[in-house]
């Protein structure tokens, strides 16, 4: 997939880098996506804090309170570890 090349960094396994992916976004504006391994969906999306946006899409009680939003939806149906975080770009970092 293209997308991958543009990438700064890519997690394959969300949970099992959990501890990983907090400390390299901590306090990280920027860009990311998300590739489900089962289906070839993708969303892209940016956040402010991009460690907490993804520790969010780890959490099954977050994720069932919002499941009017398509890819919480995608990821509760699918599950977290198939699908693919990437970084594509870190922003200002927040202080």
């Amino acid at each position: 997939m293209q997308i991958i090349h543009h990438a700064k960094r890519i997690y394959f396994f969300p949970l099992s880098e959990k501890a990983i992916i907090s400390l390299e976004n901590h306090n990280q504006a920027g860009v990311y996506a998300l590739i489900c391994k089962v289906s070839n969906q993708f969303y892209i999306g940016s956040s402010v804090y991009l460690g907490a946006r993804f520790l969010d899409y780890m959490q099954p009680a977050y994720l069932a309170q919002q499941v009017n939003r398509p890819i919480l939806k995608a990821l509760l149906k699918y599950g977290v570890n198939n699908w693919i975080f990437i970084v594509f770009r870190n922003l200002e970092s927040r202080k």
